[in-house]
């Protein structure tokens, strides 16, 4: 069988990501059914992948179709994805978007990653937030989970925006006087 062969209803070209199973399966269907032998079957994946997925042939050089198949799940499967996740959730920084906007990005990526400990999502919560809000959520000694960091940051902002209007008003009062 010619490898270089397009077949009914496969499902074209893999550039990486985390459906790697879910296309690995519809191949196994597509070669079941044709009868390929695990030769035509490795060769006919290859001619498949491209960008990232062809990549890790290219460093790994598998030779037989199920190594092939284990490089790729292992590459790109959802705990993958979730090591991405925790790299994103870990680079995360409050900078100039506020507080608010840090929170709602760490709890959007925190979310993707269910079976964080409670000991790390707080670590890393506390870890990036500026000096003034790490000093009040440190000095606040009932935080002991994320929902309840998260809890006392929103009060702290608005605490902090409630005085920023306060101070404003108090020097607009003594500027027109």
């Amino acid at each position: 069988m010619d490898a270089a062969q397009n077949f009914e209803g496969e499902p074209g070209a893999f550039e990486g990501g985390p459906e790697v199973k879910a296309w690995l399966r519809n191949l196994e269907l597509i070669y079941d059914a044709k009868g390929l032998n695990p030769q035509e079957r490795f060769l006919h994946t290859l001619r498949l992948l491209k960008k990232s997925a062809l990549k890790v042939y290219e460093y790994a050089h598998p030779t037989t179709y199920p190594q092939l198949c284990d490089m790729l799940v292992q590459r790109f499967s959802d705990k993958h994805d979730r090591f991405h996740k925790f790299q994103e959730l870990v680079a995360l920084r409050q900078g100039g978007g506020g507080l608010d906007s840090y929170m709602d990005q760490f709890m959007e990526l925190h979310a993707q990653i269910p079976d964080m400990s409670t000991q790390d999502s707080l670590a890393l919560y506390l870890g990036v937030l500026e000096s003034a809000v790490r000093v009040h959520l440190l000095g606040a000694q009932h935080v002991a989970t994320l929902e309840r960091a998260l809890e006392e940051s929103r009060i702290f902002a608005n605490a902090h925006r409630v005085l920023g209007y306060v101070l404003r008003g108090v020097r607009s009062f003594w500027m027109t006087r």
